[in-house]
C-alpha cells in the first residue's frame, strides 16, 4: 500500500475544498453548519435540517400520527425564522427540539379549542 507524502495530501486536500466546499470533506459540527448558514450558504442549512429531520419527525410520530408531517415542516419553518436569535454558545439540537415542544404546545391548544 503507498502512502502520500504530507505535501500530496494537503494539496490533494485542498482540491476537495475547492471542489466541494469545506464542509464536504468531513462532518462540519452544528455551529459550524450554523454560522456557514447564517452568511449564506443554503447548502450548509440544508445539511443542517437533513441531520436533524428524521429526529424531528420521530418526536411527533410519537405524539400525533395524523399531522406529524404539517408539524415538522411548522418546527423547521420556524426554525427558519428564528435562525439569527439563536446564540452562538446554544446547542442547535436544543434549539430545535424547543422549538419542536412550542409547535406541540401550539398544535395541543388549537385542537383544544376547536
Amino acid at each position: 500500500m503507498s502512502t502520500l507524502s504530507d505535501s500530496n495530501r494537503r494539496s490533494r486536500c485542498q482540491t476537495q475544498i475547492a471542489r466541494y466546499g469545506w464542509y464536504r470533506t468531513r462532518v462540519a459540527s452544528d455551529p459550524e453548519l450554523l454560522a456557514a448558514w447564517r452568511d449564506g450558504d443554503a447548502r450548509a442549512g440544508q445539511d443542517l435540517f437533513g441531520r436533524y429531520f428524521e429526529p424531528v419527525s420521530r418526536f411527533f410520530a410519537n405524539k400525533v400520527h395524523d399531522e406529524r408531517d404539517d408539524l415538522v415542516q411548522e418546527t423547521f419553518e420556524a426554525c427558519l425564522r428564528g435562525r439569527d436569535r439563536l446564540r452562538a454558545d446554544t446547542s442547535f439540537r436544543s434549539y430545535l427540539f424547543s422549538v419542536a415542544f412550542n409547535v406541540l404546545k401550539g398544535y395541543y391548544r388549537r385542537r383544544r379549542s376547536h
